[in-house]
């Protein structure tokens, strides 16, 4: 059994960072339970909300992925 879902559910999230989550980390769009973990584990040493922490987990995530290591490293094709 997957340890992560013994974690307590998620606070409530904000439809916004619900989305973006969805598409940065795909278990939580699929019923995973990674994003517990990364709340009850992380989040909360650092943040009140979830929806704070994910927001900024997730821009982090988003500018990474736009970055030039990713644009021009990582997706760099010959």
């Amino acid at each position: 059994a997957n340890k992560f879902c013994n974690y307590p559910a998620l606070p409530e999230l904000s439809a916004p960072v619900q989305d973006r989550l969805a598409k940065a980390m795909p278990s939580a769009r699929y019923g995973g339970c990674l994003d517990r973990h990364e709340w009850w584990k992380h989040g909360t040493c650092a943040f009140e909300r979830a929806d704070d922490y994910y927001a900024t987990a997730v821009g982090l995530v988003e500018k990474l992925n736009q970055s030039t290591f990713v644009t021009a490293f990582i997706h760099h094709r010959d």
